[in-house]
């Protein structure tokens, strides 16, 4: 939702007329602006196991003859169509510095606005279970569903203000925050304005997100369609890279940790009586630990300001579960999992694991209307 406020944001700069005010953007009252929004997710459970390459599963069979095998995979495909539509309801001033820059007291103009979405869609999930029935054979249940999505409609407002680079303001409270300047020179980053672009971007221009993860570069002129009429715009690159890709998860997300869990004497003599326990852990690296984006790539097309079109996929990893795993057979087979065990008592034929999903998310925005109307104020 972040991406696709970028074109909005930018959309109203020059084809509704945004003007320059001492150096700054402002967006005129009752600017309306309307577009949709498509996002398709494709979701799949994966495993990971040491010396083996990854593939999709949903999880294991934990006994019987065919214990540690796939018990069936999942995927899920969700389309969403949402359609936005925001109001330029009122001009106000931010008497803080945009961020990123240098800090420095300046009164800024901010547009508010009025925001309304309306999404709908359906998830089209694909499910095989695997399972011993009757004894010595497999057994593959498929289900294959697709649900509506339920209808939703959200109502909220946000800020707009352009210096070097435009932002979106989500967080209004901060046009009252006294404190603004200091947490700015202390983190670098503010939680609640998000940089979107920077201003009167030519072709060549490179820069960095402020928060250090994204990077962006203008490539090149492209004719783009924009409310029926054609504009030269300029196409700007972004790209991400982070922790992992999708077959290197085990390798950079799970370690293993070996420490001194206690030490020992026999009778209280020293010599071969006395010894020391370790216990080595399997940890989840913390880059790893919750859902992250591993990989971003994606285009944007702006034009005098305007973002006019975005074309993104997002490639994120959810790890659900890792460890130790082995087989043991005292009465049968039986799969096994530990994140912790003594360092030399480990079983024959333990080997690492790890279970995620892996999402890619495709994102696209088009402006369908762009036009200067009243406000809900009254006169």
């Amino acid at each position: 939702m972040r991406q696709t406020w970028m074109m909005i944001a930018a959309s109203v700069l020059v084809l509704a007329g945004c003007e320059a005010e001492d150096g700054y953007s402002k967006w005129p009252v009752g600017l309306k602006v309307r577009g949709t929004l498509t996002r398709q997710t494709v979701s799949e459970a994966w495993v990971h196991q040491q010396g083996l390459d990854p593939y999709p599963a949903k999880g294991f069979i934990d006994s019987g003859n065919f214990a540690g095998d796939s018990n069936g995979t999942r995927k899920t495909v969700r389309d969403e169509l949402i359609a936005r539509e925001w109001t330029v309801v009122g001009q106000t001033r931010l008497d803080n510095p945009l961020i990123p820059g240098d800090p420095g007291f300046s009164s800024v103009p901010v547009a508010i606005i009025e925001a309304i979405d309306v999404g709908t869609g359906n998830l089209d999930a694909r499910e095989t279970t695997v399972s011993e029935s009757p004894a010595n054979q497999r057994h593959t249940l498929l289900q294959h569903t697709i649900t509506p999505l339920p209808k939703t409609t959200s109502a909220y407002t946000l800020g707009l203000a352009g210096d070097e680079y435009v932002v979106r303001i989500d967080n209004l409270d901060l046009l009252w925050d006294p404190d603004l300047v200091a947490r700015w020179r202390e983190a670098g980053t503010v939680d609640g304005v998000e940089h979107l672009v920077r201003a009167d971007v030519q072709v060549g221009d490179f820069w960095v997100s402020p928060d250090g993860s994204t990077l962006y570069k203008a490539v090149g002129k492209e004719s783009v369609d924009v409310g029926g009429r054609r504009v030269a715009a300029t196409k700007v690159e972004l790209r991400r890279a982070g922790t992992a890709t999708s077959d290197r998860v085990l390798d950079r997300c799970v370690r293993t940790v070996e420490s001194l869990a206690g030490s020992y004497t026999i009778d209280g003599v020293s010599g071969p009586g006395e010894g020391e326990t370790r216990v080595t852990r399997v940890q989840l690296d913390p880059g790893c630990a919750t859902s992250f984006v591993h990989y971003r790539v994606g285009w944007q097309w702006w034009h005098d300001n305007v973002l006019v079109a975005e074309d993104t996929l997002r490639h994120e990893i959810e790890i659900s579960d890792w460890g130790y795993e082995w087989m043991t057979y005292d009465g049968g087979k039986v799969r096994r999992t530990a994140k912790e065990m003594v360092t030399n008592q480990m079983p024959s034929g333990t080997y690492l694991y790890v279970q995620y999903t892996y999402n890619t998310t495709r994102t696209i925005w088009k402006t369908e209307a762009l036009r200067q109307e009243g406000t809900p104020w009254s006169n």
